[in-house]
C-alpha cells in the first residue's frame, strides 16, 4: 500500500457520517427508529491543498492510482490534521478512508498546482454494517458461564444442574412439552 503524503491541506471540510437507520411512523403518530448496525458509515472529509508544487501534486495522483481510485482504504498521516486538538474528533477508532471521486487539479500558475480531494470513511474489518446480527459464544468451567457478542452488550446465563430428559420419537408427553401446530382445530386422538 502505498502511503498518502504528508501534506497539510490549506482547507479541510469534515461532515460526520450517520448509523444506518429505518424511521417509522407508529399507528398513533409517533416517530419511531430502528438501527441497523453499530458502525457509523460515511463520514466525509474534503481536502483543499493549494500552490503545491509539481512533485507534491504528482504524489497525490500517484496515491490515487496506487490505491485503484476509490477502491482500496488507506489510513491518512497525521499532517493531514495540523491544528487539529482531538483528532479522535474526526476520525473513529480503526476507520480508514477512500477517495469518492478523482482529485481535481488546478494549473494556477508558475508550476503550482490545487489539488482538491473528496474522501470518506471506511468501517474496520470485523464491524457488522450489514443487519443486527448477534454472535454469542458460550464456554463453561467450574460453575460460571462467560458471553461475549458482536453488539458490545452483556448477557449472562445461569446454568443449574438438573436431571437430563430424552423423548423417542411418537412417544410425547405433552403435559409437559410444547407444541406449536398452526391448525388450532387438530384433534389429538
Amino acid at each position: 500500500m502505498i502511503a498518502f503524503p504528508t501534506l497539510t491541506p490549506a482547507a479541510r471540510v469534515f461532515t460526520p457520517g450517520e448509523y444506518p437507520h429505518t424511521p417509522f411512523v407508529t399507528y398513533s403518530g409517533f416517530q419511531n427508529r430502528v438501527r441497523h448496525s453499530n458502525v457509523m458509515l460515511s463520514s466525509s472529509l474534503r481536502l483543499s491543498f493549494i500552490a503545491l508544487t509539481e512533485a507534491d501534486m504528482l504524489s497525490i495522483l500517484s496515491h490515487y492510482q496506487g490505491q485503484f481510485g476509490s477502491f482500496e482504504s488507506f489510513t491518512l498521516p497525521s499532517s493531514i490534521w495540523s491544528g487539529v486538538t482531538t483528532i479522535s474528533d474526526y476520525q473513529l477508532t480503526d476507520y480508514r478512508w477512500r477517495y469518492t471521486e478523482s482529485p481535481s487539479v488546478d494549473d494556477v500558475y508558475c508550476g503550482r498546482y490545487n489539488v482538491e480531494l473528496a474522501l470518506e470513511t471506511v468501517p474496520p474489518e470485523g464491524k457488522f454494517v450489514g443487519g443486527t446480527e448477534l454472535a454469542v459464544i458460550i464456554s463453561l468451567s467450574a460453575g460460571t458461564a462467560v458471553t461475549t457478542n458482536g453488539i458490545q452488550q452483556s448477557i449472562t446465563f445461569t446454568l443449574s444442574g438438573g436431571a437430563a430428559t430424552s423423548y423417542d420419537p411418537g412417544d410425547y408427553d405433552f403435559a409437559s412439552i410444547l407444541y406449536w401446530d398452526e391448525d388450532p382445530y387438530t384433534n389429538w386422538d
